[in-house]
């Protein structure tokens, strides 16, 4: 577990991201995705931040780099095969 409070937030915000995220494939629950997506990306970065910034736990950081990746690959089909 993160030990800052910057990385706490950010590990919670991609967490829920992905349940969010989830909720929404599932159950069709009524939250617009591109907040979804925009609070996955934020929790992301300041996860990535608080890595940087000393707080090494790696997990934290494998787990919102992966998140990260998963939203940056949307993004780019999104601009790819527009809907």
């Amino acid at each position: 577990m993160p030990k800052s409070v910057l990385g706490r937030v950010g590990f919670y915000l991609t967490l829920l991201f992905v349940v969010l995220f989830v909720a929404k494939l599932a159950i069709g629950f009524p939250v617009p995705s591109i907040l979804i997506i925009a609070e996955g990306l934020l929790g992301s970065v300041l996860s990535t931040v608080a890595f940087f910034k000393g707080d090494r736990a790696t997990a934290m950081l494998l787990f919102s780099g992966l998140v990260g990746g998963f939203i940056l690959f949307l993004i780019a089909l999104e601009f790819a095969f527009p809907r």
